[in-house]
């Protein structure tokens, strides 16, 4: 041992035992000598009379050697000394340098450390990141991490290859531990998939094993490991992978569609594939869409195989097709293939294309002997199509013997598949072949076209069939007939179509439009103006009117005066559209233009546009508007006839009521929406208000709720001029309103308008809201009561009245939680009072609302900090810890003491990683940092101590987030 080791070790003790940064230079006077070297090489600093180390690592290399060197046993040094985090990166480096040059002496330490129940979890979580760095596990060392197995160890490559060599793996599958046994499985995919498959494999009579296989095979090599393919075909064949007789969309057919290679292994999974699909369609005798669904894996899966091994796809899956068409009566129709995504339809095509590629028919003979179904003809005619030449003969043959066989085709065209077969075989015939499939054809009609409904259709099959012959080969009757089915039916059959889904466009295009004149914009509403549409995908006036609207928006004048030319049939889209394009950029100077459209539209049949015609006014409501057209605005609500009834009132065909909302069907009303123009144009000029009174109080009194909804608008801004008349209306609107109208915002904000004195008519109405059946009505309620009673000075006023139901008592919590900011201290004071009581509350949605306060939490208020621990001791900070976890992470002035409490709240005993409640990847991560962030910031030893045995909790529930944090942060010095 040199001498300058030994100065070393001296200052690192003596700066370890006190917890200072260095050591007094006074205390080295007699190796002052060897500490001035020790300077000069840079190892020491000497900062007035401190003599510390260089660097941290330094100091940590020091003592940790120290230890190692000790007689003592490394716990027997860790028992003395507070085991905070900075000896994690000690104790790494003992057990690292003992594993290396004594290992007697590591066994024992790693031992030691596990054992003892007084070492901190957070060393013997080094203990074992270094036990799973071991790569050449002992037997005693086994013995230890077999006894209490961690995950941690035990999925490395080193680990579980002496736990399966041990039997360790399979023993825990079958045992008491399946779960770690399966997160061994999965971490040993990446490196030797093989074994896992062969355990796997052994595992497959285990029912208990049902979801765990399913999972480990889904995350499985598939595509690349054979050894995997043969897991998966036997899996397949045990039904692994049904789901009450329906086959799931495994993973693991991803895998198989993806990458090139393992060709025998692929084919054996399509092979345990399919006959597992048939067969359960026979068992339960459904369709084979009804046992699969539609998956894409599955389509992505089928048509990949086929287009890589088109002869081996063949090989493997048209005898069990043809041995399920032979024993199976279940319906099963073709459709165009590549228009759908169904697995049923994608087997069918992608066994067809292969059948096309290859220069022979297998299975010919056995298709030909099947029941003569529209599937073995399908794959029949198919096939003869892409081997016409050689197969040509055959074909006609079979077709001319029974004319019914011409039927195969699709859905949407019967004939098509068969007519496709004759244009690929017509050219390869003899004249005299040619002349009899001619003839055939031309005798050919179906029983329906022979019926008294059929007889306009009668030689539309001939039709489509006769398209298929080649017209320069054709005999000269076959083209006269050929020319008398086209002047009936058209120049040529349509394909078929399949399934189609699309957006219906504008019939004129947008770019087009932009450059219309007035009179060719009058022709495009006469022309498209009627709802019946021309053809499929084909938009008509509502399509137009979107791209009128857009036009209107950008220059309003011209549009507006465009009204006045239109014809008095119009379309009602088409002023509408003007009207709606026109409100977002309608200016003083299209004034005029406006006013005229408007008393256009409003002589015109019907009044189109009348629910528009607020949306330009509200940007002219500044202005004198000229009385005719105030008049309009008055007819429209009270006079025009929509709506007819309360929509949203009504009852579909049981009975039961339509969960509507008054205001939305007002808002979408003529008279709904004009009371709400009457709002805009008085906001602005009050001396209007003789001008609209009577018709306020008509809408205010509506036998509709609809419109009473939007009248609540025009009441508020009346508030704003002439409280006393507001006051009238109001009550003129809430007599014999439906709760459903009083529970509407603008209704709420009205009567809330008046919680200073809403006298006893508003407050008996407010108690006869938060009791009523409806549950916005109750809430409502509780939020005016609560509101009236902070307003009043009075608490009395919420008893008897929002107690019963919990919609109630969550208005009174959404009151309190917003209101906890207030200026006021006596409103503050009440408000804490009741979210504390509501914290407890019985109902989750009355302690979420009242969980709302988080959002206000005041870090320098005593008042927020009282609330903050009342909470804390509540369920509603267990419902969602989430807002104040955040809120407390946030804060710069929270103790350490809080954020463990809050933290602390959350652990569980359950034997799962992380926090309770807290389940998102990112929420953890948040309770992690916090954790660590509070035992940096920690000010006391006690808080410290807290913060550490949270630290050691949450690494003992194997939270992967604090694990990760404290690696990172080894070797920082603010943890130590």
């Amino acid at each position: 041992m040199t001498v300058k080791w030994t100065a070393l070790k001296l200052i690192a003790e003596r700066a370890k035992e006190t917890g200072a940064r260095g050591v007094d230079v006074r205390e080295l006077e007699a190796l002052s000598a060897i500490v001035e070297d020790l300077v000069r090489d840079g190892v020491l600093i000497q900062d007035r009379r401190e003599i510390r180390f260089s660097h941290e690592a330094l100091f940590d290399q020091v003592i940790a050697r120290s230890w190692a060197e000790s007689d003592l046993p490394l716990v027997s040094v860790l028992r003395a000394t507070d085991q905070d985090l900075s000896h994690r990166s000690l104790v790494r480096q003992v057990l690292t340098y003992q594993r290396g040059t004594d290992h007697a002496a590591y066994e024992r330490s790693i031992s030691g450390i596990l054992g003892s129940p007084d070492i901190r979890y957070h060393l013997k979580d080094v203990a074992l990141s270094v036990l799973a760095s071991d790569q050449a596990p002992s037997q005693a060392l086994w013995e230890i991490v077999s006894a209490d197995p961690v995950v941690e160890v035990l999925t490395t490559p080193a680990w579980f290859a002496y736990a399966e060599s041990a039997g360790a793996v399979l023993r825990w599958a079958v045992g008491g531990q399946p779960d770690l046994a399966a997160t061994m499985l999965d971490a040993a995919l990446e490196w030797d998939s093989d074994r896992v498959a062969e355990i796997l494999t052994a595992l497959l009579p285990i029912h208990a094993w049902r979801d765990k296989l399913r999972l480990l095979i889904d995350r499985g090599p598939t595509g690349s490991s054979p050894t995997f393919c043969r897991l998966v075909a036997a899996a397949l064949t045990r039904g692994l992978f049904d789901d009450d007789g329906v086959m799931a969309d495994g993973l693991f057919l991803y895998s198989l569609t993806e990458g090139e290679g393992n060709a025998e292994g692929r084919l054996a999974v399509l092979d345990a594939f399919v006959a597992r699909w048939l067969l359960l369609s026979r068992e339960r005798g459904s369709t084979l869409e009804a046992v699969t669904g539609r998956h894409h894996a599955i389509v992505g899966f089928l048509r990949a195989m086929a287009s890589r091994e088109p002869a081996a796809f063949v090989s493997v899956v048209l005898p069990h097709v043809t041995a399920y068409l032979a024993s199976a009566e279940i319906s099963w129709r073709p459709l165009v293939a590549n228009k759908v995504e169904d697995p049923a339809h994608a087997l069918l095509g992608a066994l067809t294309d292969s059948l096309t590629t290859l220069d022979f028919l297998p299975y010919e003979a056995d298709l030909l002997s099947l029941p003569d179904s529209a599937i073995a003809r399908f794959l029949l005619y198919r096939a003869w199509a892409g081997n016409a030449d050689r197969y040509a003969g055959r074909a006609l043959e079979f077709l001319v013997a029974d004319p019914t066989r011409y039927r195969c085709g699709y859905l949407d065209s019967q004939y098509w598949v068969t007519r496709d077969l004759i244009a690929a075989i017509h050219p390869h015939l003899t004249p005299a072949q040619r002349l009899a499939l001619e003839q055939s054809i031309l005798g050919f009609y179906p029983d329906w076209e022979r019926t008294a409904r059929g007889r306009a259709a009668q030689g539309s099959a001939q039709f489509v069939l006769l398209d298929g012959l080649n017209a320069t080969l054709m005999a000269p009757d076959t083209l006269r007939r050929r020319s008398e089915l086209q002047r009936k039916f058209g120049d040529r059959p349509s394909p078929p179509q399949g399934v189609e889904f699309g957006f219906v466009p504008s019939p004129i295009e947008p770019a087009s439009a932009a450059r219309m004149t007035d009179d060719q914009w009058l022709g495009a509403m006469r022309r498209y103006h009627s709802d019946d549409r021309e053809g499929w995908l084909k938009g008509g006036p509502h399509e137009l009117s979107t791209v009128l609207q857009e036009e209107a928006r950008k220059d309003p004048g011209r549009f507006l005066n465009l009204v006045r030319e239109m014809p008095g049939d119009v379309h009602e889209a088409y002023p509408s559209a003007i009207l709606i394009g026109a409100g977002d950029s309608v200016s003083a100077t299209d004034a005029e233009a406006l006013y005229s459209a408007l008393r256009r539209l409003h002589e015109l049949p019907g009044r189109p546009g009348g629910r528009w015609i607020g949306k330009p006014l509200a940007r002219l409501a500044d202005m004198e508007i000229p009385d005719d057209v105030l008049e309009m605005v008055r007819w429209y609500a009270t006079e025009d006839p929509d709506p007819e009834e309360d929509s949203w009132l009504s009852r579909d065909k049981q009975g039961a009521p339509y969960d509507g909302d008054p205001l939305t069907a007002g808002i979408n009303s003529v008279r709904g929406a004009a009371a709400e123009t009457i709002s805009a144009l008085l906001w602005p000029r009050p001396e209007r208000l003789p001008f609209f009174a009577d018709t306020l109080r008509s809408i205010c009194s509506d036998r509709l709720g609809a419109v009473r909804a939007c009248a609540a608008v025009a009441v508020l801004t009346v508030a704003k001029h002439d409280e006393n008349f507001a006051r009238e209306l109001l009550g003129v609107l809430v007599r014999g309103a439906h709760y459903r109208v009083l529970a509407t915002p603008y209704v709420e904000r009205c009567i809330a308008r008046f919680k200073a004195q809403p006298g006893p008519r508003l407050w008996f109405l407010v108690r006869r809201m938060s009791q009523s059946r409806v549950p916005g009505a109750r809430e409502a309620g509780g939020r005016l009561a609560a509101q009236m009673a902070l307003e009043s000075g009075s608490a009395a006023l919420l008893n008897g009245t929002v107690g019963r139901w919990p919609e109630s008592r969550k208005g009174v919590a959404q009151v309190a939680a917003a209101l906890l900011e207030s200026d006021d201290l006596r409103v503050r004071g009440w408000c804490a009072e009741w979210l504390g009581q509501l914290f407890h509350d019985e109902d989750p949605t009355v302690r979420h609302a009242a969980a709302e306060w988080v959002h206000s939490l005041t870090e320098a208020d005593p008042a927020s900090r009282t609330l903050l621990a009342a909470f804390l001791a509540s369920p509603a900070y267990l419902d969602d810890p989430w807002p104040l976890l955040k809120a407390l992470n946030d804060s710069d002035h929270i103790g350490s003491a809080v954020v463990i409490d809050a933290i602390r709240l959350l652990m569980t005993d359950e034997p799962r990683p992380g926090p309770r409640r807290v389940t998102r990847h990112a929420h953890q991560g948040l309770v992690s940092d916090m954790a660590i962030r509070a035992y940096a910031s920690a000010d006391t030893p006690s808080v410290r101590t807290a913060a550490l045995d949270l630290i050691d909790d949450l690494l003992s529930q194997r939270d992967p987030h604090i694990r990760r944090l404290l690696t990172r942060h080894e070797a920082a010095p603010g943890l130590s």
